[in-house]
């Protein structure tokens, strides 16, 4: 089970001086918290920082805010600067994770719908929640079936006879 901290103080717009608003924590716009799970959930589900960073600019620009970002193995920063967004920098701290391909399609079907403005943020956020609190696919005996059946295939690749396959596929059960 992944362990993604959340976004627990999101920030919120207050007003600074020269009328701009800037951020601070609670109640932050639909927006801001969507932005922030997105970094975190894409982060956590094993995303090249590369991709992570374009896909939030590119969320936030089709939303007209502008956004900078800088992800690394252990936190993400996200400089924002529009006028839902308000002016600020928030840091994540986050767990290195590894890729989980099923959940990174389904963040990808989500992404797309908000591009497409078929799906609100607020919608957006609740339908990644869910999908990130339901139970991983293909964990427990699956897991260790496939890890039994490569073992097994290895010894045979690499010339072994059936005994050597058996072996390890029961090697590869541990």
């Amino acid at each position: 089970e992944s362990q993604t901290p959340r976004v627990t103080d999101p920030p919120t717009l207050q007003p600074a001086e020269g009328g701009h608003r800037a951020l601070t924590a609670h109640g932050a716009p639909d927006i801001t918290r969507f932005l922030l799970r997105t970094a975190e959930l894409l982060h956590a589900y094993g995303t090249p920082a590369h991709r992570l960073e374009r896909v939030i600019v590119k969320l936030a620009a089709g939303a007209g805010q502008q956004v900078q970002v800088f992800s690394s193995p252990t936190s993400i920063f996200l400089g924002f600067d529009g006028a839902q967004t308000g002016t600020g920098v928030r840091l994540l701290r986050v767990q290195p994770g590894g890729v989980d391909l099923g959940r990174l399609v389904v963040m990808d079907e989500i992404l797309e719908e908000v591009e497409d403005q078929n799906l609100s943020h607020a919608a957006a956020l609740e339908r990644m929640e869910a999908m990130h609190a339901a139970p991983t696919r293909g964990g427990g005996i699956t897991s260790l079936i496939g890890h039994a059946l490569a073992a097994g295939a290895a010894a045979i690749f690499f010339g072994g006879c059936l005994a050597d396959a058996l072996l390890s596929a029961a090697v590869g059960l541990v």
